[in-house]
């Protein structure tokens, strides 16, 4: 693979289907978006896992493997999990939205010669699959609306970016760090091994002790910053009964306890499509439309003086670093964002800057004004955020199909 990552994917058909629910995508339209200079060439022969959890050599090992992940059609997808004895949370909510829907046209099949207005006024219980009800009774899936009209649901992990390559527990290994992803927490212990995913399951709070470090993401807390304003929430109708939908999300936090002060930074685009059939709108494998976004954003980051070193300031004493100043991660979109193209249906694979996957380290000790070690000094803030959605025709022409104003 070339040192630069070929970014722009182009998903398959996941499973086969009539003709009429067939989304003409145009399978060879690729695009190099991202000049990688630490592309991860070896990432496929040092992948390994153990007890169904993926262990890496770097971040630049786990980005890569994740690009090469998005770029695969649903079957190569597989045949990777397969080999290694792994199982993703993506591919979980891949075969919910397959099963949910075979299901549901089997149900309505006696039903094919009434219109959408009857089968409604017939008040039937749609039944739910297997798959489904377990991932709802483990927390894996939040189900926003399961109603006459309409079903909608989504993964709970904190980071959805990350589904890809966490085992259904949220575990993975990187860089011989353990790390959990959960509906709440983001959390890591540096000296744990596989054997170890009991203890830092049942970790809550950052533990000097035990080597671990916890994020709790709670809106309205110090240690959080939340910047999920002026997100697009509402659906808008696409087409003949087609609609689709994007989010943007985007949070920083410092560790729970910030005794060192260490800080993530998740911020992605999350895209949702939805074809309605037997009266309810519900995600199909046959539907997914092309986004595309452009749009601009600022930040910046303050960091304190953990140490009082000879010629360093005191420690309450706080500086600002703005976010032209961070360096932009593999496989992260840059601002100013322009022509962003991206096919799903219920995704979360475009992450914008500052987006980070682990942690972001501390400033740089040539970071100006003093060579001391630093600490964050509160949560990385994103603002200025002017960011349009649209659905347009097809990769080749980007031209708008329909807006997708902010809610």
């Amino acid at each position: 693979m070339k040192s630069k990552l070929l970014m722009f994917f182009v998903f398959l058909s996941i499973f086969s289907c009539s003709k009429d629910d067939v989304n003409k995508l145009e399978v060879s339209s690729k695009e190099y978006v991202n000049t990688i200079t630490n592309y991860y060439e070896n990432w496929r022969s040092d992948l390994r896992s153990e007890n169904g959890i993926l262990i890496f050599k770097s971040w630049d090992h786990f980005n890569t493997t994740n690009e090469e992940l998005i770029l695969m059609d649903y079957e190569e997808v597989l045949a990777f999990e397969n080999e290694l004895n792994f199982y993703s949370q993506r591919t979980l909510l891949d075969k919910i939205i397959f099963e949910e829907e075979k299901l549901a046209d089997q149900f309505y099949a006696p039903y094919a010669d009434l219109s959408d207005e009857e089968i409604i006024a017939l008040n039937l219980t749609e039944p739910r699959t297997e798959i489904y009800l377990n991932a709802v009774d483990k927390g894996l899936i939040t189900v926003e609306e399961d109603s006459d009209v309409a079903h909608v649901y989504h993964l709970s992990v904190v980071d959805p970016t990350a589904a890809r390559l966490i085992n259904l527990d949220g575990f993975i290994m990187i860089d011989n760090v353990l790390w959990q992803y959960t509906d709440s927490q983001i959390k890591y212990c540096k000296t744990c091994t596989i054997n170890d995913i009991a203890l830092l399951g049942r970790a809550e709070i950052t533990s000097d002790d035990q080597n671990i470090v916890t994020f709790t993401i709670n809106n309205g807390s110090r240690n959080t910053c939340n910047w999920d304003g002026n997100l697009n929430k509402g659906w808008t109708d696409v087409e003949d009964k087609r609609r689709a939908r994007y989010e943007r999300h985007g949070y920083s936090s410092t560790s729970d306890n910030c005794d060192h002060c260490f800080m993530i930074v998740k911020y992605y685009l999350h895209n949702e499509a939805q074809r309605k059939r037997w009266g309810k709108w519900k995600y199909r494998s046959s539907y997914k439309p092309w986004f595309r976004w452009d749009g601009s954003w600022s930040g910046n980051g303050n960091y304190w003086f953990c140490t009082n070193d000879p010629g360093a300031p005191p420690s309450y004493q706080n500086f600002t670093i703005p976010l032209s100043d961070f360096t932009v991660p593999l496989g992260v979109t840059a601002t100013p964002m322009s022509n962003r193209r991206y096919s799903g249906n219920n995704n979360t694979d475009v992450k914008l800057h500052p987006h980070s996957d682990g942690q972001w380290p501390p400033p740089p000790n040539n970071y100006p004004p003093y060579n001391a070690s630093k600490c964050w000094g509160s949560c990385l803030n994103v603002y200025s955020i002017s960011i349009d959605g649209k659905i347009v025709h097809s990769y080749s022409n980007p031209s708008t199909k329909k807006d997708l104003p902010d809610g």
